[in-house]
């Protein structure tokens, strides 16, 4: 059937389907993005582990002796001269 024969039939249809301009408006300005207050301490300690994390990251990156990030590729001087101690000291 036709929307426009179904509306003649009932004269409040096309009323009941569609919401009124004011209310549309006011959905419209509300939708806007406010934050709840109750999520606020969420926020809060979310952003305070995100930022310790970082920091601990980068400290154990800078300063942790034993950690290897890469490959130390020993350089032909030192083997010779670890060679040459050890036939030294037998």
């Amino acid at each position: 059937m036709r929307a426009s024969f179904i509306a003649s039939m009932r004269p409040g249809f096309k009323s009941m389907m569609r919401p009124s301009y004011t209310r549309m408006a006011e959905a419209t300005k509300q939708s806007g993005g406010r934050i709840p207050p109750e999520l606020y301490p969420l926020y809060f300690v979310t952003g305070l582990v995100i930022c310790s994390a970082t920091y601990f990251s980068w400290k154990h990156l800078r300063y942790d002796q034993d950690l290897k990030l890469g490959r130390k590729v020993p350089q032909h001087n030192e083997k010779l001269e670890e060679v040459l101690k050890q036939s030294n000291t037998k």
